[in-house]
This record gives C-alpha cells, structure tokens and sequence, in this order.
C-alpha cells in the first residue's frame, strides 16, 4: 500500500426571511468559521469556497465525459467487466471541516490523545457534527490528520497517544480485506501489491504498486459515473479539504499518489473507509482518478478490531 495514512499503514453549523414560507431554518447549512487561522496556529490557510452544485457536477461530467472520449471502447464492450459500486454520501463541505476543527484541536499543537480520552469533549462534538453535515466518525478521522499536520517531526500515531502503529496497520489491513471481499463477490480479477512485486523483474525498478491492479480496464458503474478503471487505493481514513496538497500527512500525499499511479497505470479510484470533503473529490477528479467511500463494503471485522483499542467502555469506536 502507497503512501499510507496517519490512521492506516504508516507507522502513521439564516438569512431570515419575514414570509411564513420561508421561516424554517436549515439546521445542516454550515456557517463561515471565525478565528480559524488563530485556532489552528497557521497549519493552514486554506480559504476555498466550495463550488455550485451545478459546478461540482459539471467537473464530474467533464472528467467521465473526457475519460469516455479516450477510453469509450473499453466502457461499450459487452464483454467488460462492471464494478457496480453505491452512490457515495455527498462531499463534506470546506466550512464544515472549518466549523469543527477549533473543538476538535483545542490545544493546538499540544492536543494529544484520542477522544475516548477526553468524553467531556464528545458532546460538544457530537452537537457540532450534527448541525454542520458531518459524522462523528469524519470528525475524528479528521482530528488526527491535522494532529498529524502539526507535529511533522512525528512519524506514526503512538507519540500522539493515538494508538499503537500496529493496531493502527491492522484496522488499515482489515479494511483493505474488506475490498477484497467486495471485489470477490462481484468476480473482479487483481493483482494484489505482493503479486505486483513478484512480477518485477530482478534489478528493474518497481513501479507503483496500488492495493488493487486489475488485469485490464473495468468499468466502475457508480450512480451516474460510468468510467474504465484499472486500479484501486484503499484508504482508511476521512479526505480532509483543509489539508493542503504535499504537506507531510496521509491526505497531504493523496496528490502525489494519484499523478504517480495514473502515469503508470491510468484511471483509478480511491476507496475512503470514512468519506471525504469537497476539494478532494474535486482534485482527483482533476488527476484523472475518482473518489469513493465504503457505502458497498462489510466494515465488520475492521470495526470489531477498532473496538479492541479506541472504544470507550460502551464499545463506541472514537479514536
């Protein structure tokens, strides 16, 4: 697995209106974050505004209609293979993110350990979540990249006190297994990383080596995505929008991987175990790849796992 996550393999809330009608306020619209930059001591000065709707489903629109130009034979083959894969939840919104990360990084650099450690904090949380179109789960994912992002000195989640690197590798492997069942079921032939070594020449250089390569282009069939694919990243954690491109974290990376896996392999797709925000979907969209969530996929066993090391004595899994 390329590149892996600080949560995975690396050792890593109006304008009102007089009219009755219009009264009703909409509990899910996020507001503008005030005080971000202080709060966040600098890690990021992330200010993208997220786009119309209209604008963010013409960008999906270009990208398959561009793939399709290159690649149509491939999707119009009856004899392709077709990877049905859920409609996934919509993208988190950049001012959610912004919303949330003053209560989940209260101390700035010095913020440690996980939630479960700090249960007067969860409601708060919880509350902020909820009014601002974003899971607990999201949240959390999100707490610990930026947690991340502010101690670069640090190189996997035990300083942190966010768990041990391999509790962290083995919720990451399980849920890269749970692709593999996925894949199974729906009879998709790959090539796994090991397979990928194994073919490599002795004293040629290895090329990237995405958690998935299948044995030529399939057609993933998402809602109204229908695009060829020739690999798949499995990423157990949530895409944060304000991460910025190339700094020294999981999302950080997600650029890099995705231009070095699109050259020597082509289109692909990332799989997120916890969705992802707006500007990421947007970015892979732009290298050529797609950004899916774990909507289709069984997260039992990696959640039975997450329970032996980040649930609180309820077996409620906040990391």
């Amino acid at each position: 697995m390329d590149n892996k996550n600080g949560e995975g393999q690396k050792v890593n809330g109006n304008g009102g209106n007089t009219n009755k009608t219009h009264r009703r306020r909409r509990r899910n619209k996020p507001t503008a974050a005030t005080n971000f930059d202080q709060t966040r001591n600098g890690s990021t000065n992330i200010k993208n505004v997220d786009p119309p709707r209209h604008e963010r489903d013409s960008t999906t629109s270009s990208i398959r209609i561009e793939l399709n130009k290159k690649e149509t034979e491939i999707v119009d083959k009856k004899e392709t293979t077709t990877l049905f894969w859920k409609r996934p939840h919509e993208p988190v919104a950049i001012a959610s993110e912004e919303i949330l990360l003053p209560l989940l990084i209260r101390y700035g650099k010095k913020e440690r350990g996980m939630i479960k450690s700090h249960p007067r904090r969860l409601g708060s949380i919880r509350d902020a979540c909820r009014n601002n179109g974003i899971t607990l789960d999201q949240a959390l994912s999100l707490r610990r990249t930026h947690m991340m992002l502010l101690n670069p000195q640090v190189n996997n989640t035990f300083p942190l006190h966010l768990g041990r690197s391999k509790d962290v590798q083995e919720s990451a492997s399980l849920f890269e297994k749970s692709i593999a069942q996925y894949l199974a079921q729906q009879n998709i032939k790959y090539l796994s990383e090991t397979d990928q070594k194994a073919m490599v020449a002795e004293g040629k250089k290895t090329p990237p080596t995405p958690d998935f390569l299948f044995d030529g282009p399939i057609c993933l069939s998402s809602h109204q995505l229908v695009a060829p694919i020739n690999w798949i990243e499995a990423k157990m954690f949530y895409g944060a929008s304000t991460i910025a491109d190339g700094t020294k974290n999981a999302v950080g990376g997600l650029q890099r991987t995705a231009r070095r896996y699109v050259k020597s392999h082509g289109p692909g797709a990332f799989v997120f175990s916890h969705g992802f925000g707006i500007r990421i979907r947007t970015m892979l969209e732009a290298e050529g790849t797609f950004a899916l969530d774990a909507k289709p996929l069984d997260l039992t066993e990696m959640r039975e796992h997450q329970r032996t090391w980040c649930a609180n004595g309820r077996g409620e899994i906040i990391p």
